[in-house]
């Protein structure tokens, strides 16, 4: 087990008057640019080094590094529409976290950049500058999106001018989209595809790299790279199953929530790619074992009470589930999915345990993994609950607060996987028109602690998994602070003082309560439960706790330039978030103070961070494997050189969305370099538009480039420009070479053409008893028909 430091007893009763003395968390985090800037408007970037001197890239770093990020949405309020009204605060109302928005595609170009890249029917041409770097960016637009736009535009334009008559007066006050929390929801259109968390890179045999964005809950979509132009859909509509099963709910709807994973995989040896697509029954949806777990604080029960309890809880539970079968609302299902690239219908198998039953997911299934024998699906600790989908409402701090306190749990502290062996798939079998889905059984393996991102080896020796996880104990990501909130690290009897206390940073994910670990696993899944894990962890027996990888967000870690998964991963860096004062609410105190397997008293971490916090930072972990013949694999975390190995950013400043970037012409794991978003300062805005900067830096953000064999020496490069405008970003890849892949035949219209039978009146299919709801279904029918063809089609025709 990793090895801890604890803190002086002072730290743990420090008294009322003792005041915060560390940096602070960069409230430039809450604002982020919705300006897009591609082809000959693209941002050449300035280029200095980590003396802050100009200077040029070197040679060896080449290709193109994507970066995704949630960027607000059409009515999110400018921070100051008189300086610049592309610049938007999408968390500062206190009730939305920055991890939601339309997705933004960030691409960092080295040395050259497309000059053509709205041209897919000619192939790429570049403007070249040896040293030079470059950078694009454009919104993720999403059918959905056009119809968010579209709609808000019309209300927009009828406040403006009172006497012009609406393009849809039927739709867009109606059906307009709302950001609830995680969510943006429209009552007659459904949940807007943001696309806003993830990458995954593709290389199908004679073809060239290929991009797909992804987030948890919306259909994964394929986007040009050159163009940043979205193409088409993972699949088509008819493929994806509805979170929740129910009959009519969804068929008004042209967006019904689909949940999937934020990480699919892609299997460039065999041009194979996998995601899932889950069903929840409402008991799942919100958890209510978890809930009445949590409000009943089970932990605090003698043991034979605490069983029967935790018996009583599952029968409950069964009886809620069958309540709502009878109300032919769903059960619990799970799919895996697989995509040959093309438009086809997508092959799915229902994901079953070992005797047939269905699989729950409790949470999400935010990453998978993928070998060469196996496919590895983990029920992650990024929950989506009913506490993070709370409406605007006038007034409403009350309500809100009344609200979290009544649905609110903690994740989970264990993890579940299921794998399901690839053998037993039998892709390439013809399946008959009426032969039903098939099912694939999946092996269930427990790993003692929490994760939400993990990494796997391409090679199963003797058909073993190797998994490398950064596990977040007593930490949600999906938590974020609310403006309603206290944080922790103040005095109970002293509120929040600006001038002396500092705020919450509102909309930013909170900080992790416990110590976390870095972990790697040989794991058996045909093994006996107890048989099946063998532990190694990275020890931090030479680190104080100030030092700590506190808050493991990231992983970076080199694959080859075809996007071949590496046979065994040797070198991995970690990226952390670090622990913060303003990112500590009371109310994630509460729910993490008894959370189990505590390593560290939470008071203790409160109070460390109330007095100096943990920076963020980088940390490389070298997986040496021990094979003694006639033993088992064993795999040993080396201790990381305090010198090389970590880099800790300078406090008050946030390095995340780390990147591994392979130095040309080398192989090893450790030659290339490592790419972070960096956040700083108080600034929402990235330049004063009346006083431009001459140095053409932004104020608030940068890109830090790090040499991967040798992190302590610093940041190597660092890039900006005045117009560089970041707020919270998430996942990142790479890619070798730009080039148009190859056309799609997708056909927008007949995706939804069976949508659009069954809300047309005048059509046989049309959904019964739908024209009792509405006063004018025909006319209403007629704008939705316009919206769509007018505002939605001609961009993917």
């Amino acid at each position: 087990m990793t090895e801890t430091t604890s803190l002086p007893q002072t730290l743990i009763s420090s008294d009322k008057t003792v005041h915060f003395t560390g940096a602070r968390f960069p409230q430039a985090i809450q604002s982020v640019s919705r300006e897009e800037f591609y082809g000959s408007n693209s941002l050449e970037l300035t280029i200095r080094n980590g003396n802050n001197e100009p200077t040029q890239l070197p040679d060896d770093l080449q290709g193109h590094l994507f970066i995704i990020a949630p960027a607000g949405a059409v009515d999110s309020p400018p921070a100051d529409p008189t300086k610049d009204p592309n610049v938007v605060c999408p968390g500062i109302g206190g009730w939305i976290p920055v991890l939601s928005g339309d997705g933004m595609v960030y691409r960092l170009d080295f040395h050259k950049t497309p000059s053509n890249p709205d041209e897919p029917d000619v192939p790429c041409t570049f403007t070249e500058k040896r040293g030079q770097a470059w950078l694009a960016n454009r919104l993720v637009k999403t059918p959905s999106y056009y119809v968010d736009v579209a709609l808000h535009n019309d209300i927009a334009l009828q406040r403006s001018e009172p006497d012009t008559y609406p393009k849809y007066p039927l739709l867009s006050a109606r059906d307009q989209f709302h950001t609830v929390g995680f969510a943006r929801l429209s009552l007659g259109f459904g949940t807007h595809n943001q696309n806003n968390t993830g990458f995954v890179p593709l290389k199908f045999k004679d073809q060239p790299e290929r991009l797909v964005v992804t987030e948890d809950i919306g259909r994964p979509w394929e986007i040009d790279p050159c163009s940043l132009k979205m193409l088409g859909p993972v699949g088509l509509n008819a493929d994806w199953q509805p979170v929740v099963q129910a009959e009519k709910l969804w068929s008004h709807s042209p967006f019904p929530p689909v949940m999937t994973s934020a990480h699919p995989v892609f299997d460039a040896y065999k041009g194979q790619f996998f995601t899932v697509n889950i069903v929840k029954s409402p008991s799942t949806l919100l958890n209510l074992a978890r809930w009445l777990t949590h409000k009943l604080k089970l932990h605090t029960w003698k043991r034979p009470l605490r069983r029967l309890l935790a018996a009583t809880v599952k029968v409950l539970r069964r009886f809620v589930d069958a309540t709502f079968r009878l109300l032919r609302l769903s059960n619990d299902f799970l799919y895996l999915v697989y995509w040959d690239g093309q438009v086809t219908p997508v092959k799915t198998w229902l994901v079953t345990q070992p005797n047939g039953s269905p699989i729950r997911i409790e949470q999400t299934l935010h990453q998978i993994g993928l070998t060469e024998k196996y496919i590895v699906l983990a029920d992650t600790s990024l929950k989506i609950g009913s506490d993070d989908l709370i409406p605007d409402l006038p007034k409403g701090d009350r309500f809100e607060v009344f609200w979290r306190k009544l649905t609110a749990y903690p994740q989970a502290h264990q993890t579940k996987l299921y794998v399901i062996s690839r053998d037993d798939l039998q892709i390439d079998v013809p399946r008959s028109p009426n032969s039903g889905v098939p099912s694939v059984k999946a092996q269930i393996v427990s790993l003692p602690e929490a994760l939400v991102h993990f990494v796997t080896d391409y090679n199963n020796p003797d058909g073993k998994l190797i998994l490398h996880a950064g596990h977040i104990n007593a930490w949600d990501t999906s938590e974020f602070v609310h403006k309603v909130d206290r944080l922790a690290t103040t005095s109970p009897s002293n509120p929040v003082d600006p001038a002396s206390q500092g705020t919450p940073v509102v909309g930013m994910v909170t900080t992790s309560t416990d110590v976390n670990h870095i972990s790697s696993y040989v794991i058996d899944p045909k093994a006996k439960p107890n048989e099946q894990v063998t532990r190694s962890d990275l020890s931090y027996k030479d680190l104080s706790l100030n030092q700590y990888p506190w808050g493991i967000a990231f992983c970076a870690y080199r694959d080859n330039a075809d996007h071949k998964i590496l046979p065994a991963y040797t070198d991995l860096y970690w990226n952390s978030w670090g622990l913060w004062y303003e990112l500590f609410p009371d109310f994630v105190y509460q729910m993490y103070k008894h959370y189990p397997h505590r390593e560290l008293d939470i008071d203790s971490v409160v109070a460390h961070a109330r007095i100096e916090g943990i920076p963020a930072q980088l940390c490389r972990v070298r997986v040496n494997r021990v094979q003694t013949p006639g033993e088992p694999l064993k795999l040993e975390l080396a201790t990381p050189d305090l010198e090389r190995d970590r880099y800790q950013f300078p406090r008050g400043v946030f390095g995340t969305s780390a990147q591994f970037v392979p130095r040309y012409g080398t192989t090893d794991q450790s030659q290339g370099y490592v790419v972070c978003v960096v956040t700083q300062s108080n600034e929402r805005f990235s330049y004063e538009p009346d006083h431009p900067n001459p140095q053409n830096w932004s104020r608030k953000s940068e890109l830090w480039i790090f040499d991967a064999s040798n992190l302590g020496k610093g940041p190597q490069y660092k890039l900006s420009h005045a117009k560089l405008n970041f707020g919270f970003t998430a996942h990142t890849t790479w890619l070798s070479d730009l080039q148009h892949p190859p056309a799609r035949k997708y056909d927008i219209r007949a995706d939804f053409a069976d949508w659009m039978d069954r809300i047309n009146p005048n059509h046989p299919a049309h959904m019964p008893g739908l024209g009792k709801q509405l006063d004018d279904p025909e006319e209403r029918f007629q704008q939705i028909e316009t919206l769509f063809n007018t505002e939605v089609f001609p961009h993917f025709e």
